[in-house]
């Protein structure tokens, strides 16, 4: 694993909020992240809540993780959520979302994703 690649996951598994802008879709915060070969997954805050339609999980392709952050792969940026964001109004959702990972560090999230890349063929 690049070096690249295991400071996000370490900035990821310390609970730090993390956000990525992706050029469809805007910014969001990552309530769960896997990399996989050429690129990497990540789930939306809610992607567990009942009544959620959106499409909570989303593949960023673009060839390896570089940076060691804010960290980049294709066109997406991946940073640490700052103070004053205009996304900490989700922050109270990921606050939560957080809590209850940090509770289960092997969460359906970690198991969806990887569903999710299984199903896209990416893993």
């Amino acid at each position: 694993m690049s070096a690249s690649a295991q400071s996000l996951l370490a900035a990821y598994d310390a609970g730090e909020p993390l956000t990525i802008t992706v050029p469809n879709g805007g910014k969001r915060i990552i309530a769960g992240l896997l990399i996989v070969e050429n690129g990497l997954v990540f789930a939306d805050v809610g992607w567990s809540w009942w009544g959620n339609v959106r499409h909570p999980f989303h593949y960023v392709s673009g060839g390896d993780l570089y940076g060691l952050g804010p960290w980049y792969v294709g066109l997406a940026c991946i940073e640490r959520m700052p103070p004053g964001d205009p996304l900490s109004n989700d922050q109270e959702a990921w606050l939560k979302f957080e809590a209850e990972r940090s509770a289960d560090p092997k969460s359906d999230v970690f198991h969806m994703l990887r569903r999710f890349a299984k199903e896209q063929a990416l893993q």
